[in-house]
């Protein structure tokens, strides 16, 4: 298992970016080791490192 290097602590939220779906974070596993049961895609922590340079790409593209 890998530890959360970010240290956001063991609430939040993991989201997927594709279609939305969230689930509860889970202590000790990292949102981006979870796959969505919808999509298939990995998840990211709400908040997160990943979350927040994929929502800067998506306002760099003008979508949100």
């Amino acid at each position: 298992m890998s530890q959360c290097k970010t240290k956001m602590g063991s609430g939040g939220t993991c989201l997927c970016v594709n279609c939305g779906f969230t689930a509860p974070h889970q202590p000790s596993l990292p949102c981006k080791e979870m796959k969505c049961p919808h999509c298939g895609k990995s998840l990211f922590r709400e908040g997160g490192e990943h979350h927040q340079l994929y929502l800067k790409q998506q306002q760099k593209k003008g979508i949100i």
